[in-house]
């Protein structure tokens, strides 16, 4: 993240408050000359304001949880009427292929309780095609006249998603309408290889979530231009390096609930030497993916989005192009009011220099006053 005085931010004491908290950075020019850079998992009572403790215990607990225990070094989670205690690790934890099937396993054993005891709409997705989702315009209901503020941070979908569920009441956010993100799809398999244990973006959002109940055989495979959008997901387990353990909740404090946009990006599109799209047809294609997309979050009255570099990394889109690609659509007049805050959530473990690119491409960039638009 940038440095939070930037004055664009600095403007916005709200989204001040989420750059900070997201990049976990420095928030007071005081505290930071005194003790250094802010660090949120220290003992919130070590801080030296509200804010802060704050700050520190929304990143330390479970959705809306109490802060880890200081009585030893693991926590044990509970997910109400499961029946299941999972201990935290002290460490960060990576695992096998075996022991993420065991993951997924565990998660479909779970299922059913979670949403029996949350109280949630409609548990299936359906597919949006051209047919049932056309493009926007500024005389639909759905346009709230807002201009679309976007930041870039370096880390995991979901606990970005926790992050702003979380940060809530700090934002004095009006949207009744939950964080949608965007799963970076399998076309033709639900969930891509999570039963096999494998560890890509899709993956890693149904070994911790309901989303694999949501996603319908019947919905299979999808078209070019076709997603499939699943109103209500519930969060239940942590990540990876958490060995994800299940999170806490109770009735004043439910399970996080998102909802989700699965896309799948084109396979193995050519590209030059280069790390452009070799076909002009694959630079639309990406382009009327994105739009889609952002269609599908329109008409359902999403505010808050999560994106991400779709089909970046195994799968082998240039990523300045898909960028690019995102800025130039985000910047179309038909995307204009719609849209609060769109945070993309680049998880960059390999350090192929994702996020560099996509936080020089986007980060506050598209910061459009919709009622200035000709």
């Amino acid at each position: 993240m940038e440095d939070p005085r930037d004055v664009s931010i600095q403007n916005s004491p709200h989204l001040r408050r989420l750059s900070d908290y997201l990049s976990r950075s420095t928030i007071s020019d005081a505290y930071t000359a005194a003790r250094g850079p802010l660090d949120l998992t220290a003992d919130p009572a070590t801080l030296p304001n509200i804010e802060m403790r704050k700050l520190s215990s929304y990143f330390q607990a479970g959705p809306r949880g109490a802060a880890p225990s200081k009585k030893g070094p693991a926590t044990v989670h509970k997910v109400k009427g499961a029946n299941s205690r999972i201990t935290k690790p002290a460490k960060a934890v990576r695992l096998s292929p075996a022991g993420r099937k065991q993951v997924a396993q565990e998660t479909i054993a779970h299922i059913p309780t979670i949403l029996r005891s949350a109280d949630a709409g409609s548990r299936l997705g359906y597919k949006v095609t051209k047919d049932n989702v056309g493009p926007l315009n500024s005389k639909m209901e759905e346009c709230q006249d807002l201009s679309t503020r976007v930041i870039v941070v370096q880390g995991d979908t979901y606990d970005v998603a926790v992050a702003l569920h979380n940060a809530r009441d700090l934002m004095d956010h009006a949207d009744p309408m939950p964080v949608c993100v965007l799963n970076f799809a399998n076309a033709e398999t639900i969930g891509g290889g999570w039963l096999r244990g494998a560890s890509a973006q899709e993956e890693q959002l149904c070994y911790r979530s309901t989303l694999s109940e949501t996603l319908l055989p019947r919905l299979y495979p999808m078209g070019d231009k076709e997603c499939i959008y699943s109103p209500h997901v519930i969060i239940f387990r942590e990540n990876e390096k958490r060995g994800y353990s299940y999170m806490w909740s109770n009735k004043r404090d439910p399970l996080p609930q998102v909802s989700v946009i699965s896309m799948a990006a084109q396979r193995h599109p050519p590209t030059t030497e280069a790390n452009k799209y070799l076909n002009d047809t694959d630079h639309k294609l990406t382009k009327d993916k994105m739009r889609m997309i952002l269609r599908t979050a329109g008409h359902n009255r999403h505010q808050r989005l999560i994106l991400g570099a779709l089909g970046c990394g195994m799968i082998g889109h240039p990523v300045q192009e898909v960028a690019d690609c995102w800025k130039e659509v985000l910047n179309e007049v038909e995307f204009q009011g719609f849209f609060d805050l769109i945070v993309f959530a680049i998880y960059d473990a390999s350090n192929e220099g994702n996020y560099k690119i996509f936080h020089a491409t986007l980060h506050e960039d598209v910061e459009t006053d919709y009622e200035n638009i000709e």
